[in-house]
């Protein structure tokens, strides 16, 4: 690794409040660390985010303007954002996402330290109508990590830096089939190819608001979720119909499907079975959560009594 490796930051940018567009670049130029460059999609941005865009870029030349002569969204712009990005390592911003000033100072260090590590995240602040609420997301091994994103997206996406070179070198950009979900599938894949990890500091700030994509296309996002989901439990070794896989999500926790006592101590043993062969120990905590919830679906086929205890 160079003395001061190039981190490419990549943002696309449609229609955000203009305040929060400002305070989330100037969040990126006053950080600690200074060699990166910060590719921005203008993703076809009302006017007024064009005038604030022209005008940092002619202010700071690490700052990559690009603009998109239509609409593509955000998975096709961050993949054009991307195929330019000339960085080692890739780091994520949203358009109405603040980091913190040390952000990829620390996360540098982190990939200095282990150079297996394909993908670091943190964890972050939640602010909603101006209340700053913690965030926390999964801590622990890269066995373990793992192993629950198999189930659920352990990462926020703002927050996150990979390793540039494994993902290029593996052509793994974002799939472009995936409109919602799309980091969540592409952690899947990244994975594969190295260790994952999250720092415990809060390292930035996450808006949650009506229009950001996991609110207005909350359908859509589940949708995408079970079927990586279900790619995740065929990658397994599990072969089995889609019917099959469907009592699996009930399993889960992301379906309610109804199963008979026999059908819900089958699956759940061959779930946790393969999990284990996989994972090990790190399966543990997760083995629990579904035996727990096969417990529960059982109770349901008794009693008609029914509780989820899997859960985000």
């Amino acid at each position: 690794m160079t003395v001061n490796p190039l981190i490419s930051v990549i943002m696309s940018v449609f229609d955000t409040p203009d305040d929060w567009l400002i305070q989330s670049i100037e969040s990126i130029l006053q950080q600690t660390y200074k060699n990166f460059e910060f590719i921005i999609v203008d993703d076809c941005c009302k006017e007024s985010n064009k005038r604030i865009l022209k005008k940092f870029e002619a202010s700071d030349g690490r700052i990559v303007l690009l603009k998109n002569e239509r609409n593509l969204g955000l998975t096709k712009s961050l993949n054009v954002a991307l195929t330019v990005s000339r960085g080692s390592f890739i780091a994520r911003i949203d358009s109405d996402d603040l980091a913190l000033p040390n952000r990829l100072e620390w996360q540098l260090r982190c990939f200095e330290r282990n150079k297996n590590l394909v993908i670091c995240g943190t964890n972050a602040w939640m602010l909603k109508k101006n209340q700053k609420m913690p965030f926390d997301v999964p801590q622990g091994s890269s066995r373990l990590l793992k192993c629950m994103l198999c189930w659920r997206d352990v990462f926020v996406h703002p927050s996150v830096m990979i390793n540039a070179r494994v993902m290029k070198k593996n052509n793994l950009f974002y799939d472009e089939n995936f409109r919602a979900a799309q980091d969540y599938e592409l952690w899947c894949r990244l994975s594969k190819f190295g260790d994952v990890m999250n720092l415990s500091d809060r390292l930035c700030v996450y808006r949650v608001h009506d229009n950001q994509i996991s609110s207005k296309s909350l359908t859509l996002q589940n949708l995408n979720r079970d079927a990586i989901v279900l790619n995740n439990i065929k990658s397994l070794g599990i072969d089995c119909s889609e019917e099959r896989l469907n009592s699996f999500l009930t399993i889960i926790g992301y379906a309610n499907r109804n199963l008979n006592v026999s059908e819900i101590v089958k699956e759940t043993f061959v779930l946790c079975y393969r999990l284990y062969f996989y994972y090990g120990r790190s399966s543990v905590g997760c083995i629990l959560k579904f035996a727990w919830n096969a417990f529960w679906l059982i109770k349901h086929h008794i009693c008609g009594n029914h509780f989820c205890f899997f859960s985000k």
